[in-house]
């Protein structure tokens, strides 16, 4: 099907009430994603492109739509939707579902769509807004939804006390565009198994949208070795800050720059109060080293005070 120039003039003709989906279909053509998408899997077998079935479903969600047998909608326009969408075909509610699941499952289409998300951001020349410090912010976050009273495949008990998925995402710049993100099922803890390459996906994605230091900010679920191991292996081009929520008793952090990340706190044990510390990463820290801080104040209630890591 050919796709012709869109041209806006008055008139006293019908109108169409999801005309926005215009600027939608013009976006996703920026991206070149429907070439990549349309070279997964056997092409040529296909009656339905595999881009047809993924920006059809595109342009339901920038409705508000999310059930598959609203393609049926589209169905009964196919000159509008394919033009504005710039594809070929609609496909059936059915086609959509199982192609989706083909691509997401069997052919691992979400790095190719990421990697679209990116080059679409660089194609219209947006770049992310950097902080007062000059570094791009990168927000990483698990956020659960709820998807209670239903019998998807996933849906498990979240620790928001419903049912659903928590997946993780990722933003970048003060805008917040989504740099990556990631299904997880509701009973995944925030740093479950792959949550390190998740994060090592993010960056690499990151650094083609920003060419700035980057400055990761992460929640308290997030406080593993593993992750400052993999910022500190990567402080030429990365800062980081990851809230700590510390244990019964303890009460100091210790914030290091480069290649020093520690922690420490007092302790209460067998009735006495003794210092702790704990090496993170990299080299030793001495108590009287001028990088190391220590909090005066004693949690003699026993209750959990909050601070951070901070890497730089």
């Amino acid at each position: 099907m050919e796709i012709k120039p869109l041209k806006v003039m008055l008139t006293k003709e019908r109108l169409i009430t999801p005309s926005g989906l215009a600027l939608v279909g013009a976006l996703l053509e920026k991206t070149g994603l429907g070439r990549l998408l349309n070279r997964l899997g056997k092409p040529k077998e296909y009656k339905h492109q595999n881009n047809s079935c993924v920006f059809g479903y595109t342009g339901l969600l920038c409705q508000g739509k999310t059930a598959y047998e609203d393609m049926r909608e589209m169905q009964e326009d196919p000159s509008f939707y394919c033009q504005a969408l710039r594809i070929n075909t609609i496909p059936s509610a059915e086609m959509t579902r199982q192609r989706l699941d083909y691509l997401g499952l069997e052919l691992c289409a979400g790095d190719v769509i990421m990697e679209g998300s990116a080059k679409m951001l660089e194609s219209v020349g947006a770049q992310p807004t950097p902080t007062f410090t000059g570094h791009v912010a990168l927000d990483i976050d698990v956020s659960p939804h709820d998807n209670s009273k239903t019998k998807k495949e996933g849906v498990e008990r979240t620790y928001k006390g419903v049912d659903g998925y928590a997946p993780i995402y990722a933003y970048i710049g003060e805008e917040g565009y989504v740099c990556n993100v990631e299904l997880r099922q509701g009973s995944c803890h925030s740093q479950c198994e792959g949550t390190v390459e998740f994060l090592e996906d993010t960056l690499r994605l990151a650094r083609q949208m920003a060419a700035e230091k980057l400055l990761v900010r992460m929640d308290s679920g997030n406080d593993a070795l593993d992750n400052l191991r993999l910022f500190v292996k990567e402080k030429e081009t990365v800062d980081y800050m990851i809230k700590r929520k510390f244990a019964r008793g303890e009460c100091g952090r210790l914030a290091g720059n480069g290649q020093r990340t520690w922690e420490s706190g007092f302790r209460y044990a067998s009735g006495e109060k003794r210092l702790c510390r704990e090496r993170l990463a990299g080299q030793g820290v001495g108590a009287s080293d001028p990088h190391c801080v220590q909090s005066d104040r004693a949690d003699n209630a026993g209750k959990r005070t909050d601070s951070h890591h901070a890497g730089h």
